[in-house]
């Protein structure tokens, strides 16, 4: 689009043109077809009534009915670099009669050609204030001409169908005001009246490497000094910058068009030298290293956060590109590159995930030949006007009861999926639940995944509790639809007394075969200078085994140490991203109560604080130690209920701990364990 000559329909590829260069309208469609997306189209600027028309035709024939068409007049049309900056008010400005004259006082004067820049000085001369005035004007009508020349085409589906949009420059969005707020030149109307979006490029990182940004590698040479004291500038006064472009679009639009949506028609990271600093050695060695650094992800992350906050749909410019001197565009460098080796695209992968549709009235769907499954519930979820009914919790004694609601997929096929998460237990009693853990992991459910669950557990008190679980179920590009369950934990049952229950002799404690089901509790058998041990399993990230001996652990200020003997689990230690795990398969013999008791220490806490311990039985969690703002002096002993598990079969006692990405360093640490009749701990 940008510079283009289009200005008939023969000026444009078909689908059997030998070359293309312009993608054929008919291929627009089928390609958005094929991947059950909407579609974005760029009106070339000198196009004639009879090309609009044709374009719109043939996309009313061959577009998926139910997917939007995005419309707009040229692209960029205020960039000075693209001939359409000069060239719409070259063709518009002699309808003008008040500013006609002044657009011929240009670069070039007295030839009868308007908007001409001299050769020379690239300057208009006294035209410049006239022709700006004519882009303007002419951008506005010229749009609206083509909004209605496609509505036309469509007819009573336009409204559905058609997307109207005007766009302009992120720096300025004043300039996208001006287009907007003026009435269409000979009606009663204004341009935003008969506009949809507005769009801007809310960049990130073009203030470097340029002449008159001040942040080049003459005037700030600390910046570049290397590639992490780079992105410690780009991350806060590169985001801030960028953060601005969109809080100031979306302010403008909220002040002078309520109710218009704020999208970005391109985005992303701007890391390309200007001028005499594009073959700078200095700026392409940063540039590259940053576009490869593993902190790119997270600055992504933030930056697509901030987004949500100013505004609904977000086109990165652009998937895949090799990087240069002239930018690195693409998130990814060759189309089958290693995701793990491309940080932008697993940050875009991982945000459209977490928020495929956080915009108004999104329709996001998947590709043509897929099926996202169905996912059912047992019980049956409800909404949040009439919740279902949710699982039954079995009751007992104080401590924790067990539930889950099974889940069944089916229909999916190609790479469809549904995911099921963000659930949340809200009401009087929702402290009494623990934390939903969701089988399978992420909660994704695809063409090999039929079956699931959501595993949860309360404590049973004194009284019974009541709360209600919501989780978002979400189709690969749709929108999140809630599922809703009410939940009831029981009040727990009180024993007879025990003095007075048989003529004041009490009742004998209960007795266990085995008195303890854990075997090396105290982790005394394993390896002391390896931690390795033939009794439990453990991993961990970073270090291999989570069991620890004073031989190859440092106890960390004396926030790590075993509670007693030579040997206890640690988890965490690292200050960053940990996952570790401590297990062993345990027979729970039927007949009595079964508790888990173990001592737990989180000696050294960081902020932000979310680090978390969680203790498992046949992989679903049962309780969660998260990691707390002060750091405790010593060891408390914790208990967890086992005894609805204990029907004499063998289960998997695990404890997993995680610290995720970006996290400071937390140390959790346990030992002397048991599983026996009693508890003997909080």
């Amino acid at each position: 689009t940008n510079s283009s000559p289009v200005v008939n329909v023969s000026d444009y590829p078909t689908p059997t043109s030998a070359f293309w260069h312009r993608v054929p309208p008919q291929i627009l469609a089928a390609l958005g077809n094929r991947l059950r997306s909407d579609i974005w189209i760029n009106l070339p600027h000198l196009a004639s009534d009879a090309f609009i028309d044709n374009f719109a035709t043939v996309l009313r024939d061959n577009f998926a009915s139910d997917r939007k068409i995005y419309l707009e007049y040229g692209n960029e049309n205020w960039n000075g670099i693209f001939s359409q900056n000069v060239e719409i008010p070259r063709q518009f400005c002699p309808g003008f009669p008040d500013i006609a004259a002044g657009c011929q006082n240009d670069g070039i004067p007295g030839n009868g050609i308007a908007c001409e820049r001299d050769p020379n000085t690239f300057s208009l001369g006294a035209a410049q204030a006239p022709c700006f005035e004519a882009l303007v004007r002419a951008w506005g009508d010229r749009s609206i001409e083509i909004f209605d020349r496609f509505a036309t085409v469509f007819g009573a589906s336009a409204g559905t169908r058609l997307v109207r949009v005007i766009a302009a420059q992120a720096a300025n969005p004043d300039l996208g005001r001006q287009v907007m707020a003026r009435n269409v030149t000979g009606q009663s109307f204004t341009v935003a009246s008969r506009t949809d979006v507005y769009a801007s490029a809310p960049y990130i990182g073009t203030e470097y490497c340029t002449p008159d940004s001040g942040i080049n590698p003459d005037t700030s040479p600390a910046v570049y000094a290397n590639v992490d004291a780079f992105l410690d500038h780009f991350s806060t006064e590169g985001m801030t910058r960028a953060v601005g472009f969109m809080s100031a679009s979306r302010a403008m639009v909220n002040s002078n068009f309520p109710g218009m949506r704020h999208v970005a028609y391109e985005g992303g990271q701007h890391l390309a030298g200007i001028a005499g600093f594009t073959f700078n050695n200095t700026c392409n060695t940063i540039f590259d290293a940053a576009n490869r650094s593993s902190r790119m992800e997270a600055i992504y992350e933030t930056y697509w956060s901030n987004w949500r906050q100013n505004g609904d749909e977000f086109a990165h410019f652009y998937t895949t590109g090799r990087y240069g001197p002239f930018g690195r565009w693409g998130l990814l460098e060759f189309q089958d590159q290693d995701v793990l080796t491309a940080p932008k695209y697993q940050a875009l992968l991982d945000h459209s995930a977490a928020f495929p549709c956080h915009w108004p009235n999104c329709t996001q769907s998947t590709g043509g030949g897929n099926s996202n499954p169905t996912l059912s519930y047992t019980p049956a979820a409800g909404t949040l006007a009439t919740p279902g009914s949710g699982p039954v919790f079995p009751g007992g004694g104080a401590g924790s009861a067990n539930a889950a609601i099974s889940i069944s997929a089916t229909g999916a096929s190609g790479s469809g999926s549904t995911s099921i998460g963000n659930c949340q237990i809200s009401g009087s009693g929702a402290s009494a639940f623990g934390a939903v853990q969701i089988t399978p992991a992420g909660g994704v459910f695809n063409v090999g995944t039929s079956s699931g669950n959501l595993a949860l557990s309360c404590q049973r008190g004194a009284s019974s509790s009541q709360a209600v679980l919501s989780c978002d179920e979400t189709p690969l590009g749709g929108a999140a639809v809630a599922r809703v369950w009410s939940l009831s934990c029981p009040a727990a049952t009180v024993a007879p007394d025990a003095i007075f229950a048989n003529g004041f002799e009490g009742n004998a404690p209960p007795t266990c075969t085995p008195a303890d089901a854990l075997a090396d509790g105290g982790l005394e058998a394993s390896n002391p200078n390896t931690g390795a041990s033939t009794i439990w399993i453990s991993t961990s990230t970073n270090f291999g085994t989570a069991i620890c001996h004073s031989n190859f652990c440092p106890n960390d200020g004396n926030t790590a140490l075993p509670r007693s003997g030579a040997f206890w689990a640690w988890f965490g230690g690292f200050n960053g991203a940990e996952t570790s795990t401590l297990s062993q398969s345990v027979v729970l013999p039927v007949g009595a109560p079964r508790h888990l008791n173990f001592f737990l220490r989180r000696g050294r806490v960081t902020a932000p604080f979310d680090a978390e311990l969680r203790v498992k039985i046949d992989g679903s969690t049962v309780r969660t130690f998260n990691e707390p703002s002060s750091a405790e002096a010593d060891y408390i002993a914790r208990t967890v209920d086992l005894s609805s598990f204990a029907n004499g079969q063998s289960h998997l006692i695990e404890f997993e701990y995680i610290n995720p990405g970006g996290s400071g360093t937390s140390n959790f640490v346990v030992d002397d364990l048991s599983v026996v009749c009693t508890p003997s701990g909080s």
